[in-house]
């Protein structure tokens, strides 16, 4: 076996082992940012067929992949945008028992920005530190604290207006 077979075995096996160990939690992050089945599934799968496809190995896959499907999703949603209006919220309901609140928060994740969205989603749903999510979204760590401090003050506000 040659050496670029060898290397492009090693790169699929590594996207193949992301896939297996992130990709639901990908999909259920990029529907709390969309909001939308469709636009969840199409930038999961567009964002491995981009990392199968690469022409070199990626040093990182899982960051590489966050990074590609948040962009795919996000470019998504502005071509809908920009095509029919409103994007219409296509969430199922929660079976947790606390479905309202559930439906509340990713009600309330439409008043904050994108950036503060996906902030949000990587820190406290995946569990990044600010200089992951800063190399994720293609920031800086300061920048990402301050948006984090902004989104969950208003999230607070608004939530608390709910109940």
């Amino acid at each position: 076996m040659s050496p670029e077979a060898v290397l492009s075995t090693a790169h699929h096996r590594s996207v193949e082992d992301a896939f297996t160990a992130m990709a639901p939690r990908l999909w259920r992050a990029l529907l709390l940012y969309t909001g939308n089945h469709e636009v969840a599934d199409e930038a999961v799968s567009e964002a491995f067929a981009q990392a199968v496809g690469a022409s070199t190995p990626i040093h990182d896959v899982p960051a590489w992949v966050w990074t590609a499907a948040f962009r795919i999703a996000a470019g998504e949603m502005r071509r809908r945008t920009e095509h029919a209006g409103e994007v219409p919220l296509d969430m199922p309901a929660p079976e947790a028992a606390d479905a309202s609140s559930i439906i509340d928060l990713v009600r309330a994740l439409d008043h904050v920005s994108d950036l503060q969205r996906r902030a949000l989603i990587l820190r406290y749903y995946m569990g990044y530190s600010n200089v992951e999510i800063a190399r994720i979204i293609g920031s800086s760590p300061s920048s990402i604290g301050v948006q984090l401090f902004r989104s969950t003050r208003k999230l607070r506000r608004l939530l608390s207006e709910e109940t």
